[in-house]
């Protein structure tokens, strides 16, 4: 039987749902499992419970180490514990970031950060948008979308660290057996309100 590792999953909602499939499936975050299945869950960085379990992760001969991006950064070798940075956004991100600012904060001079994330709406608008200036600001936000037509930025402002995989489980009696993305944005906006109108 295949091993199946479900990361930022603290809730263990896709896991249990994998595990009533019968398959032998892992919950996977930086915090304790809160549904009830400790012994299902790694509390841990996935990238290291892969590594350990001899899985290979995706890399390439031109990505560069730390030392060799740090060295283009001056400010990162610098004692930056008077520094605090504020940081907000998507919250279903929340887990990584948090990681993020912990693993960067002790490489990069030790800087403090206030982080608070609010949605990925304010993502954009705390940083350059209407609240930019004001007391809500961020130096730093994510969103777990797209940027908006009105949400313009210049390259060098903006990066992609990651691309949600969404997955959609269904209860195992439900006769549905194949819904696609159209079907799953028609659900979610409310074109779509009985199983029997899934083609």
């Amino acid at each position: 039987m295949k091993n199946v590792l479900i990361a930022c999953e603290e809730s263990q909602t896709v896991c249990k749902e994998f595990r009533k499939l019968g398959i032998n499936a892992f919950s996977c975050d930086i915090i304790e499992c809160s549904g009830g299945h400790p012994e299902w869950h790694f509390k841990q960085d996935v990238l290291q419970v892969i590594k350990n379990k001899g899985g290979i992760l995706e890399t390439s001969s031109q990505d560069k180490s730390w030392e060799e991006l740090k060295a283009n950064y001056a400010v990162t070798s610098k004692d930056n514990s008077s520094i605090t940075i504020s940081v907000g956004g998507s919250t279903s991100v929340k887990s990584i970031v948090s990681a993020l600012l912990l693993e960067f904060s002790s490489k990069c001079g030790g800087f403090k950060y206030n982080y608070n994330p609010t949605g990925s709406s304010d993502a954009y608008k705390r940083t350059n948008g209407s609240e930019k200036d004001g007391a809500n600001y961020c130096d730093l936000a994510f969103l777990s979308r797209e940027f908006k037509t009105e949400e313009a930025l210049y390259e060098k402002l903006k990066g992609k660290m990651c691309i949600d995989a969404i997955v959609a489980v269904v209860n195992n009696k439900n006769n549905v057996s194949k819904v696609s993305a159209a079907n799953l944005r028609d659900i979610y906006t409310g074109a779509i309100t009985k199983w029997d109108e899934v083609k």
